[in-house]
């Protein structure tokens, strides 16, 4: 039965479109969260001290999950997965 190959690696035009693509997304959904908060904040529904808290929080997350795919990345064998 064959192994499955790996995929090539991708160029170096490949990774900068899809960083290009990913910032643009991300800049995107900022703005859609922003647009969404001032509505919110608008109809009386959320307030800001509200609002930094959620962002606290979210904040938190992230750089913990940062942390733990850059411990994941460290304990690879070298060569990818075995």
């Amino acid at each position: 039965m064959p192994a499955n190959k790996p995929p090539p690696p991708l160029t170096d035009e490949q990774i900068r479109i899809g960083f290009k693509e990913l910032t643009a997304l991300t800049t995107h959904v900022g703005l859609d969260v922003q647009v969404l908060l001032k509505i919110l904040r608008d109809k009386g529904l959320v307030t800001e001290p509200e609002i930094r808290e959620a962002y606290e929080a979210v904040k938190i997350e992230g750089k913990e999950a940062a942390e733990q795919i850059a411990a994941a990345s460290r304990q690879k064998p070298p060569g990818g997965i075995q």
